[in-house]
C-alpha cells in the first residue's frame, strides 16, 4: 500500500444560535487542523498523475492483498487499511483480502502450549 498520500476534507456544521455548540465545533476544528495534513493542489495533481498508470493497468482486475497480523493489532493501521481497500474498489480494482495473522497465530499457539 505504500505511503499514505490521502487528503481528508472535513467540514464542521455549527448549530445556529448555540454558542456552546459553536465553541465545541471551533475547538474540534482547531484540534483537527493540528493533526490533519494539508496537501496543495499541485501535490494532489502530481499524486494523481503518478497513480494514473497504475489505475489504468489494474482497472477491472482482481488483486490479492495480504492483511498482516501487525497491521491487525493497530487500530489506526486497520482504519487506514480499510480506507485503502475502499479506495481500490472505487478506482475500479477488485481487491481480495487474505488473512496474514502471523503474530496472532504464534501467540495463540504459545498459549495453547
Amino acid at each position: 500500500m505504500g505511503r499514505d498520500r490521502r487528503c481528508e476534507s472535513r467540514s464542521v456544521l455549527q448549530p445556529a444560535g448555540n454558542e456552546k455548540g459553536s465553541e465545541m465545533a471551533a475547538d474540534k476544528t482547531k484540534n483537527e487542523s493540528k493533526t490533519s495534513k494539508t496537501i496543495s493542489l499541485h501535490d494532489k495533481a502530481r499524486i494523481l498523475s503518478e497513480a494514473l498508470p497504475f489505475m489504468q493497468r489494474y482497472d477491472g482486475r482482481t488483486v490479492v492483498v495480504k492483511y498482516g497480523g501487525h497491521a491487525m493489532g493497530d487500530e489506526d493501521l486497520a482504519a487506514k487499511f480499510a480506507r485503502d481497500i475502499v479506495q481500490l474498489k472505487q478506482t475500479g480494482v477488485n481487491p481480495i483480502v487474505v488473512h496474514g495473522g502471523g503474530p496472532q497465530i504464534a501467540n495463540m499457539l504459545e498459549r495453547l502450549g
